[in-house]
């Protein structure tokens, strides 16, 4: 298993790093509905759909600007071996075909989620899908929860990206409520399936009416003198 090594200034670097390829590939980032309200002295998971290859860092993103926690994000080893600066960043690795790698990920799992305002990313669909494929959680989370053995503040989180206005792509994010739940609450990786199936369904019936949210992030635009990045107060 590879664990996390974060450091703060690979941290700030990246950032600006990202914010320089947001402008080049999307127009806006947008937070539709309410910012969800966790308790900061319970730890938060976060189970977003895995769609589009942008899905960890736009995750990245959204907990910068909003929820502001220490982010920690489950993926797959193969992948961060080939890209290693991301444990710098708070990314560690799982292999799912390995018994020992997958249990040792969940004990790893279960210390994070012990760090004071920790966040961790699982992608409970375990694998990037298109968009519109039906949803197939794995049951990790259930696990993790049984080795964890306390509260934690579960929010499931919809991602979609939609060419509308403009050549590049416009990220929507929609939070559901959050869920407190413990090993002997929580509901179980169907339930959890319905609840991100649902949320997806009223996330495009948002963008399909046009709702405009909070803006995260808009696109440099240049108007004979260069803008800058304009973002809601």
């Amino acid at each position: 298993m590879i664990p996390a090594r974060k450091q703060a200034l690979s941290q700030w670097i990246f950032t600006r790093y990202l914010k320089h390829l947001y402008r080049r590939h999307f127009h806006t980032l947008r937070l539709l509905g309410k910012i969800p309200r966790c308790d900061p002295e319970v730890p938060v998971l976060i189970t977003p759909n895995h769609n589009t290859w942008w899905d960890g860092f736009l995750v990245y993103t959204l907990n910068e600007e909003v929820l502001q926690r220490h982010l920690y994000m489950m993926m797959l080893a193969e992948q961060l071996t080939r890209y290693r600066f991301f444990s710098r960043l708070g990314a560690y690795g799982i292999q799912p075909g390995s018994r020992d790698s997958v249990l040792q990920s969940i004990t790893y799992t279960a210390d994070l989620l012990r760090k004071s305002k920790s966040a961790v990313c699982l992608f409970p669909q375990g694998e990037l899908t298109p968009f519109g494929t039906e949803l197939c959680f794995q049951r990790g989370l259930e696990w993790i929860l049984k080795r964890y053995q306390g509260p934690v503040d579960l929010l499931p989180l919809a991602m979609r990206c939609e060419y509308l206005q403009d050549q590049r792509a416009e990220v929507f994010f929609l939070f559901d409520r959050v869920h407190r739940v413990t090993s002997e609450t929580f509901q179980g990786a169907e339930w959890l399936q319905q609840r991100e199936q649902a949320l997806l369904d009223t996330l495009v019936k948002a963008i399909m009416a046009g709702t405009e949210g909070k803006m995260i992030m808009i696109a440099k635009v240049k108007t004979g003198a260069d803008r800058g990045i304009a973002q809601n107060p």
